[in-house]
């Protein structure tokens, strides 16, 4: 899973309300049924039908004695959050490159079909710089809500590492005061795409933990089907093993495995 929300600092919910019309919603069963005759007609038409797609009852596709549906309700969290890509430069020694993590403010906004989150800036917490360096990063992750299915697609763009095992060479232990080697010329960036498949969907709400615009009654379960698909990038200004660990890795040492949230 992408995201990590370890604590909700509040939550609103906004209704959506349908504009007062003449029209009795009751005898319109489809956009065709709301009356376009007249030139006031035609040009109120386009309001009516919005208002009628948006508003009118849909068939419920889950067992309602275990999922409740706040599916006309937008709903806006402020999340306090931690998030981090991290990699490793491998052969038979390894250097592990870590951004400077942080918890950030967070606004995610949530519908019936799908959900963003996005960054405020704001950080708590902050890690020692002057040990760990600077990282400047930007996260973005959408969610996409159907019937069975959910889809998750996120972006992370990464500046400025720091090798969490910088003490494990002698080289850097023997020659630095620092604990660690700052990198901040290094950029990594992440994109992924992932799609389950909710098999007991009727009964068991994926919405009710991620988006909170449905509510688990009953204790249910599901086995989720699916798949996923990631790029990664790695590119700095010079060698990914330094001055200090170029001896301990061979030239062939490539990146073999990374890590986000």
């Amino acid at each position: 899973m992408f995201f990590n929300r370890f604590c909700c600092c509040s939550s609103f919910f906004f209704k959506m309300a349908s504009a007062q019309d003449t029209i009795k919603m009751n005898t319109i069963h489809s956009i065709w049924d709301i009356p376009h005759k007249t030139a006031k007609q035609k040009w109120m038409w386009i309001h009516r039908s919005t208002a009628y797609i948006i508003v009118k009852e849909r068939p419920t596709h889950s067992d309602t004695n275990y999922i409740k549906s706040y599916k006309k309700q937008l709903v806006v969290t402020l999340p306090l959050s931690t998030r981090f890509m991290r990699f490793e430069l491998r052969d038979w020694a390894q250097l592990k490159y870590s951004p400077n993590s942080q918890y950030d403010l967070g606004i995610s906004v949530n519908s019936k079909f799908a959900s963003f989150l996005i960054n405020t800036g704001a950080t708590f917490f902050e890690n020692d710089r002057g040990v760990k360096g600077k990282t400047d990063y930007r996260d973005y992750q959408f969610n996409f809500y159907g019937k069975a299915r959910t889809t998750d697609v996120s972006l992370q763009v990464y500046r400025g590492f720091y090798v969490k095992n910088s003490g494990k060479y002698p080289a850097w232990d023997s020659s630095n005061v620092q604990p660690y080697s700052m990198r901040q010329d290094v950029q990594a960036v992440s994109f992924g795409y992932n799609m389950y498949y909710v098999l007991n969907y009727k009964k068991f709400s994926y919405r009710n933990s991620f988006a909170f615009t449905e509510q688990q009654l009953k204790s249910a379960g599901s086995p989720l089907f699916g798949g996923y698909w990631s790029l990664f990038t790695v590119t700095a200004d010079s060698s990914l093993a330094g001055y200090y660990f170029g001896k301990s890795l061979s030239p062939t040492a490539d990146i073999e495995r990374f890590e986000w949230t």
